[in-house]
């Protein structure tokens, strides 16, 4: 109370108000505090001596005197807290007009509400005050993030107001804490808040805890808050890929890992509402590169968004450097539709950063961070070329007008943003392998910033490794494929071809048809057939190697062919008809199509007979049913070049398979599982006749459907244009009937008479022959094999053998249905069998009881020990090869027999005890099927059975201490609940799986991945579990992320030292320039005045002592020669220098075109119009060159830099040509169209060339033109020379789309020529011309001097006075000489901080009045920009018309340019200048002239 007092003191008129109402007490007045503030103000105020005499009198009365505060003790009370209010927050509080609010001025607030403020805001934990039951909000420096776009305006306003799209959330929070006084709490509790303009998912925690006031009522709420967005959503996002990890990378093909990939998308659809995984299928035609929708989530295939298949064009230059998407031309390279780049960017979502750090939205759930690119959006449905180049990933805006409606997940609001990453073998190298696009919608209520782009990252990265993983598990996989099909077609050609079976063969054919037609020997019936079987075969072995042997003749070029005029139609009914009588013998019918044509056809007759009977031997052979139908016709496109004769065998046939077609034609290539008449071929027939049509120069085609027959077509072209000259006979052969014992026909028809039954008068006439026995004494043999003769000589073989009963089938499906009819006692089965072979009529046999147990002996072409061995395990109980001997053959029969009946009576044995085992052989087979990894059994609760060493071992465990629930208490915490969760998927689904940690007794831990299946025993249901050690690919994954961040890591810092290096060397050359510089100009321009002060020397000499004249001239005339060398060297070392910052400007990529209409005849001709005083005064003609055309050609390019390429040439020409004997210099140029381009524009190729005829170059001095720093041989170095005018030239031809060459004997002139691309364009009132700094250069490279006009001494000049701001002290004195002498009145300032002081003063006009500045940029103290910014800010303030500033450097990058120019100089010229040219400056700027743009922005040739 005393403290209240001494503050009530302050207002008298206050006090006299309280000491009114409430006297104050005794005991109040003895306060030491109080006494002493009375005492303090006794001796000022008459007030206080009335207070203290009041206070006398209530001590006397012994009354008792409280003070009322009023509203100034009050204000006090809240100003002191007010002034000790902290941060940001305490800053605005204390300037807020709060009068003008709800709340009235803080002198009226209670104090309960001005004390929790001080709470709130003096806490760093986030916090916020509602006050009242309006809610009236007061928040810290620690609420900012959270209250976003609404700070600082919602201060003080109802939270009603501010949080109204979660107050249904928060409102009853609020009404239950003001009506209970009970505190409320939430943990990660999601609101949908509208913090930054849209609606943003978020997630808080956050407490309610009620304010009471004096009184006890309730006053507010404090409400502690932190957002946990961040968090939630990190937990949410490393779930999926940590289940990326674990269930994707194990898949083995490229297409289960993407479906698997697209299928976890959807755990995330929060993050993910829609996904597309997009792979490269290889390139098609050139530039063309196919993308494959491989894997979707959220969309539909063949939705808009979502297309099957995306077609990319690229073309590529040093990388991948321009590319389209899609069929309608390429991307443009403006646009606002997509940005790219990496991903970097502002904090993750949610973060505590303040508001100024919070990621600024451009567009619905984006935030700028990633470089802008353009695409053409009717190219392509997603910019994909753009990832292709750049390797980056690229933002797609504005998704809701391209596709309509996209799904959103779990929002309601579609995404408006998607993002599609590069699936790259690593992060960011440029020679990554890029394997696809991956294509990821963006939360439309979450900001895309670095962490969402991070998580996007490593969903690519992850998918990419899994990718890269299964692509080599197929590429091992089709590798193993190529190379036993490989090894398979040797293993048959060496097996069944030698060139030296023809000798025996003819040996063995020619004695048997000689004893089958000698009519003096009569050969008994018996014998006669076996010989007919010895002829038949040994004809289709002779027929097997002439195939071969012709195909080592194709191979070898030593064909013996001779095309001739031939009937077709009549030769190909011919050659029909020979297999008629087989065809209709086998229920076929065979029709023949072969019209007569206006004129022969050119064929061999031999290897057209091959190519009829392959064809109509293949159509018989795999048609059953049906017919065969042979046609010849002649077809026409109406070009008589492209006339041919088609035949066309077709058949009703088996068909052919789709992924068989590509096939048919490979050499030694069969059609697995075909059902024919016969397994008999050796697969080289087709391939034969391919080759015999191609050397007729035809081609041969098939179409096909299984089950519906086949069609080959053969296309013979007409006339003998396309065949050897030298194999053509125009002579046509006499005819011959063809017969059916002729050679090749003879073989084609008899292999396909052994296809159909009864074939012949030897063959067997019943499939069963059985002698005079009982059947029950008799041993029945099935014998199946589909070769005829085969069939009838086994049958032949038995019948000398009384115990056997034969029955004899066509194919393995006939056996079969046989077998199971009478179950034989042995079976002899051939392996290439139609419909059924050996190996699949074993396993059918196995499956039956009744057959299971029949001994099978196998009979097979194919010898040796891997053949042998595959047939006993496909479950033959003995394998003979062909040929084999037949005694051999008896006795294995016999043996087999005998110990099939052994075997049938052990069998009938041991099914009783199977039956017994059945059970425990189904347990330990699936304990089995999981080995040699961890295994286990438990009962219903979990409780462990059984395990084996191995999981023992990984759990370092012994099984007494494992069983029961032993094994599951070494689970780790997290994983406690693992055991329900697989009882109850395993009975939902059959199956579990997981990766579960184990704690070893050491605290190791051991990852795992858990499998489980049901097991139904007699006890009750149990589990078998098996456990994989994970533990190492685990730390792999660990080792291989971390490695993968610290490269991330070395990489930035690699990239940060490069530029850091960069910045140095454009420091160090700017350095070394302006100190070149700077003494150049002070040679050139005291040179200048050493030759003006000669002049006037030799005035007053010529006037004072005329007799002296003659001497003083000629002294002068060598002097003055001394200062023109002094000038030539100063102005090439000028060029030197500028050709060096030229070059460390190209080096640095700064160099840009400006694009402007311009006419580059005028561009041209302005060049030559500069050296046109040097070449007159070098006598060098010039002749020009332009196009016949009465219409201006007008252009679009820049009309600088091809100025500067002309300078450069016709510069070069001057200076080689100057001694010559012949000087002249042509110039030429000419325009040629390029083709039309899809967007229209009409560009055009301009060539220009520059022609001299000087000392010319030899063809070494050539090869080193275009280097840099390069002056040819040693030769050419009298010329001088940086060696860098024709390298930038080659560098300005190459940016501007052109190329640069030259033409050159020695002694002969060279030429130079020059091509740039440009868009044809309309003409426009004003063109384009040089600038005044490429005139500088001009002057400067042909070591000309600009001309010396008198600018000075014009009127008003001695009435101007000029400012000049340099440092430099010869400089100073030199451009005061110049200026002086032209009449100018002259200040010198040597820093920018003297120039400001002489410009200062508050007062118009200003104590010092300056015309004219010349501001040097580079000074102590204060550099010129400094010193220009004050000048200007100063005028402005004064409201007084600026000065003229030019700015003096001798660096010349755009960047001091730029920065000089927007500091408000109004021109900027490089040093050394010109006399002339600073004076021309002064009077055009004095006159109230601007510059042109290209003498403000566009300095000397150095600096673009």
């Amino acid at each position: 109370m005393p403290a209240q007092l001494a503050a009530l003191l302050q207002n008298e008129t206050e006090v006299w108000a309280s000491l009114q109402d409430d006297p104050s007490t005794a005991d109040d007045c003895k306060d030491p505090s109080f006494v002493d503030a009375l005492n303090r103000f006794r001796s000022d105020s008459r007030m206080v001596r009335a207070i203290c005499a009041l206070l006398d009198r209530s001590k006397a009365r012994g009354g008792s005197l409280r003070p009322r505060p009023g509203l100034a003790a009050r204000r006090a009370v809240a100003q002191q807290i007010f002034a000790h209010l902290p941060g940001v927050m305490g800053e605005i509080i204390r300037n807020k007009d709060w009068a003008a609010t709800p709340l009235g001025p803080p002198e009226t607030w209670p104090h309960t509400l001005l004390t929790s403020i001080e709470i709130c805001l003096c806490s760093s934990f986030p916090m916020a005050l509602h006050w009242s039951r309006e809610l009236f909000i007061f928040y810290n420096d620690g609420y900012i993030p959270l209250f976003g776009a609404r700070h600082p305006t919602g201060l003080g306003l109802s939270s009603k107001e501010n949080w109204a799209e979660i107050y249904d959330i928060i409102g009853p929070a609020f009404l239950k804490v003001f009506d209970t006084g009970e505190p409320t709490y939430s943990q990660d509790e999601h609101l949908a808040m509208t913090r930054h303009g849209f609606t943003e998912e978020t997630y808080f925690t956050w407490s309610f805890g009620l304010i009471r006031m004096d009184d006890g009522s309730p006053g507010g709420i404090l409400n502690p808050a932190i957002e946990t967005t961040s968090r939630v959503l990190s937990g949410r996002r490393l779930n999926l890929l940590q289940e990326l990890a674990s269930k994707v990378s194990t898949t083995q093909t490229v297409a289960e890992a993407c479906e698997s990939t697209a299928e976890l998308f959807k755990t995330n659809h929060h993050d993910i509402p829609f996904g597309m995984i997009y792979l490269l299928e290889g390139k098609g035609r050139r530039g063309v590169y196919n993308l494959q929708l491989n894997g979707v989530h959220g969309l539909t295939r063949g939705h808009d968004a979502a297309p099957e298949a995306i077609e990319v064009t690229m073309q590529t230059h040093n990388g991948w450097s321009s590319g389209s998407s899609g069929s309608e031309g390429s991307a443009s390279s403006a646009s606002s539709g997509t940005r790219s780049g990496s991903g970097s960017g502002s904090s993750g979502s949610g973060s505590g950063a303040s508001d100024s750090d919070q990621p600024v939205r451009s567009s619905r759930g984006r935030v700028p961070g990633l470089a802008s690119l353009t695409t053409n959006t009717c190219s392509s449905v997603w910019p994909v070329h753009e990832v292709l180049m750049k390797k980056q990933g690229v933002e797609i805006e504005d998704l809701l007008t391209k596709f309509g409606g996209l799904p959103s997940g779990p929002w309601e609001e579609p995404p408006q943003l998607a993002a599609a990453l590069p699936i790259a073998t690593s992060s960011s190298s440029e020679h990554d392998e890029i394997l696809g696009v991956l294509i990821l919608g963006v939360n439309s209520h979450l900001l895309f910033d670095a962490d969402y782009k991070v998580f996007f990252e490593l969903l690519a990265r992850q998918l990419a490794t899994t990718i890269v993983t299964a692509r080599s598990y197929e590429h091992e996989r089709k590798r193993a494929e190529a190379l036993a099909q490989v090894d398979h077609a040797k293993t048959q050609f060496f097996s069944n071809v030698s060139h030296e079976l023809r000798t025996p063969l003819t040996l063995i054919l020619g004695p048997i048809e000689d004893c089958l037609a000698d009519p003096e020997h009569v050969l008994s019936s018996e014998h006669r057939a076996q010989l007919s079987v010895v002829s038949r075969n040994a004809q289709r072995l002779l027929k097997l190697v002439n195939s071969l042997l012709d195909f080592s003749r194709i191979e070898a070029n030593r064909v013996q062919a001779c095309f001739e005029p031939v009937d077709l139609p009549s030769l190909t009914a011919d050659l029909a008809s020979m297999f008629r009588a087989t065809v209709e013998k086998a229920g076929l019918k065979l029709t023949v199509d072969a019209p007569p044509l206006a004129r022969d056809v050119f064929v061999d007759k031999g290897m057209y007979e091959k190519i009829v009977f392959n064809l109509l031997s293949n159509a018989f052979k795999f048609t059953l049913h049906g017919s065969i139908t042979v046609s010849v016709r002649h077809i026409t496109n109406g070009d008589s070049k492209s006339d041919v004769v088609e035949l066309a065998v077709a058949d009703s046939g088996v068909g052919i398979p789709d992924d068989e077609l590509g096939r048919v034609f490979e050499r030694f290539h069969r059609v697995e599982g075909a059902q024919g008449r016969s397994y008999e071929g050796t697969g080289i027939g087709l391939a034969l006749t391919l080759e015999l049509v191609k050397l007729h120069g035809g081609t041969i085609s098939v179409t096909s459907r299984e089950g519906m027959g086949t069609t080959f077509t053969v296309q013979l072209p007409m006339g003998f244009a396309h065949l050897p000259p030298e194999l053509v006979s125009l002579k046509k052969s006499k005819e011959e009937p063809l017969r059916l014992g002729a050679g090749t026909a003879s073989a084609f028809v008899h292999e396909a008479q052994r296809w159909t039954p009864q074939t012949s008068e030897g063959d067997e006439r019943d499939n069963t022959t059985t002698p005079d026995s009982p059947d029950d004494e008799l041993s029945r043999i099935l014998v199946a094999d589909d070769n005829a003769d085969m069939r009838q000589y086994l049958v032949d073989l038995f019948k000398q053998h009384k115990q056997y009963q034969i029955i004899v089938v066509c194919d393995g499906l006939q056996a079969l249905q046989a077998a199971l009819s009478r179950p034989p006692h042995l079976i002899l089965s051939d392996v290439m069998m139609p419909h059924m072979d050996g190996f699949s009529l074993i396993q059918n046999l196995r499956k039956h009881p009744s057959t299971m147990h029949i001994p099978v002996v196998l009979l097979s072409a194919r010898a040796g020990d891997e053949a042998k061995v595959e047939g006993l395990q496909a479950g033959a109980d003995d394998y003979l090869a062909k040929p084999f001997s037949a005694k051999e053959l008896l006795a294995r029969v016999r043996t087999h027999l005998e110990l099939g009946r052994m075997r049938q009576q052990l069998e009938r044995q041991v099914l009783d005890r199977t039956r017994e085992l059945q059970q425990s052989e189904r347990k330990f087979r699936l304990l089995s099927e999981l080995s040699p990894v961890g295994i286990c059994q438990t009962d219903e609760q979990g409780m462990l059975i059984y395990a084996n060493d191995r999981l023992l071992e990984m759990l370092d465990m012994t099984l007494v201490e494992a069983l029961g629930s032993g094994w599951t208490c070494a689970m780790h915490r997290d994983d406690a609940s693992v055991v329900q969760q697989w009882m109850h998927q395993t009975r939902a689904k059959g199956s579990f799986s997981k990766e579960v940690k184990f704690v070893r007794p050491d605290g190791s831990i051991v990852y795992t991945l858990l499998q489980t299946k049901p097991f139904a025993a007699e006890s009750g249901n149990q589990f078998v579990a098996a456990l994989v050690d994970i533990t190492e690919r685990k730390t792999l994954e660990r080792e291989r992320l971390e490695a993968m961040q610290q490269a991330e890591a070395e990489q930035r810092k690699r990239a940060q030292d490069a530029e850091q290096h960069q910045r140095q060397q454009e420091l160090f050359v700017d350095t070394i320039c302006h100190e070149i510089r700077n003494p150049l100009n002070g040679i050139v321009n005291n040179a200048d005045l050493l030759t003006t002060g000669l002049l006037q020397l030799q005035n007053i000499i010529a006037e004072k002592k005329p007799d002296m004249q003659a001497d003083i001239n000629k002294q002068i005339s060598l002097h003055q020669e001394a200062i023109d060398s002094i000038v030539v060297c100063a102005k090439h070392q000028q060029v030197i220098t500028n050709d060096v910052l030229y070059l460390s400007k190209l080096e640095s990529g700064l160099v840009q075109l400006n694009i402007v209409p311009f006419r580059p005849r005028s561009s041209v001709e302005g060049v030559i119009r500069m050296f046109d005083a040097e070449m007159a005064a070098k006598g060098i003609q010039v002749k020009t060159e332009f196009p016949d055309n009465d219409e201006p050609l007008w252009v679009r390019s820049d009309p600088n830099r091809l100025s500067q390429i002309m300078i450069n040439l016709v510069s070069n020409a001057i200076k080689f040509t100057s001694n010559s004997a012949e000087k002249r210099i042509t110039v030429s140029m000419t325009a040629l169209p390029d083709p039309p381009s899809v967007s229209g524009e009409r560009i055009l190729t301009l060539q220009f060339s520059v022609q001299d005829t000087g000392i010319g170059m030899s063809d070494q001095d050539q090869t080193l033109l275009f280097q840099r720093f390069s002056q040819a041989t040693r030769s050419t170095h009298q010329y001088g020379g940086s060696g860098l005018g024709l390298f930038i030239s080659k560098d300005l031809v190459e940016l501007m789309g052109g190329s640069i060459y030259a033409q050159s004997k020695l002694g002969e002139g060279a030429k130079f020529v020059f091509t740039i691309k440009a868009e044809q364009t309309t003409p426009v009132e004003s063109e384009s011309a040089p600038s005044a700094a490429h005139l500088l250069h001009a002057s400067v490279a042909s070591g000309s001097a600009p001309s010396n006009t008198s600018l000075g001494d014009s009127a008003g000049s001695k009435s101007k006075r000029i400012l000049i701001v340099e440092d430099n002290v010869v400089n100073q004195k030199v451009l005061r000489r110049h200026l002086e002498n032209a009449g100018y009145q002259c200040t010198v300032a040597e820093n920018g901080q003297v120039a400001v002081t002489l410009l200062s003063g508050e007062e118009s006009p200003p104590r010092y009045h300056f015309d004219f500045v010349f501001m040097d940029m580079e000074m102590p103290v204060m550099g010129g920009v400094k010193a220009t910014r004050l000048i200007r800010e100063r005028e402005v303030r004064l409201g007084i018309s600026p000065i003229p500033v030019v700015g003096l450097s001798g660096n010349a990058r755009q960047t001091h340019i730029t920065e000089a120019m927007d500091a408000g100089m109004n021109q900027f010229i490089i040093k050394p200048y010109q006399k002339d040219d600073m004076l021309q400056v002064i009077q055009r700027l004095t006159a109230g002239m601007a510059p042109t743009k290209e003498e403000a922005e566009d300095p000397p040739y150095d600096s673009h």
